[in-house]
């Protein structure tokens, strides 16, 4: 199967030049599946600059100011599509949170270093680098599957998410479907395939590795 031939990920038709309902609706699951981990991402950014504790309306506030700069740059060459999404969400995510900083540089900082010491945290055990990244690829793990069950029967996804993701036993959902164990293997078998060849998609490969 050539892979070109298949519809674009998720990454891809955010970076289309139209602005349609079809870009709106990629854009809303865009927003709810990468808003936890850009979150996160803004409050690591915001400890590594010594601001160790942040207000609700201050993370917000920066919130939308990355999610503003994402969607001013979908279509514009900033986006290097041979590298990896995430670090280009990150760099956005670092320079909103700069500015915000620069903006308020007179404001007093809600804790201090010796605060957080003193009561067990520190910035690198709240929120690490290695858990912004699990937290980006988990989302990117939920589109890709979002991406495979949009190319399979509902009936194939639900016994693949079953089998492979549930755990339940081939046998048992046979007997459940009132199918044979052969269909319950083929139906794995089609959706892995196209899980295979979605993984394939150098949009996908860049982010996971």
């Amino acid at each position: 199967m050539a892979f070109p031939d298949t519809p674009k990920t998720l990454i891809s038709r955010l970076h289309l030049p139209e602005v349609d309902q079809k870009w709106q609706n990629n854009w809303q699951s865009f927003y709810d599946l990468y808003h936890s981990p850009i979150e996160m991402a803004t409050l690591q950014a915001y400890s590594k600059n010594g601001w160790y504790s942040v207000s609700g309306e201050l993370l917000e506030d920066t919130m939308s100011d990355i999610f503003m700069s994402i969607f001013q740059t979908h279509n514009k060459t900033s986006y290097d599509k041979d590298k990896s999404y995430r670090n280009y969400i990150k760099t956005i995510v670092y320079r909103r949170v700069i500015d915000r900083i620069r903006k308020m540089k007179d404001a007093h900082r809600s804790s201090s270093l010796d605060n957080m010491q003193d009561s067990g945290y520190t910035p690198e055990s709240v929120i690490s680098e290695d858990f912004v990244d699990k937290e980006f690829r988990k989302a990117l793990l939920v589109t890709l599957l979002e991406d495979v069950s949009s190319r399979v029967s509902p009936m194939n996804y639900e016994i693949f998410e079953r089998v492979k993701l549930i755990g339940d036993s081939p046998s048992d959902l046979a007997k459940y479907y009132n199918v044979t164990r052969n269909y319950i293997d083929n139906s794995v078998y089609k959706v892995m395939n196209v899980l295979k060849d979605l993984v394939k998609n150098p949009d996908y490969r860049k982010e996971l590795l």
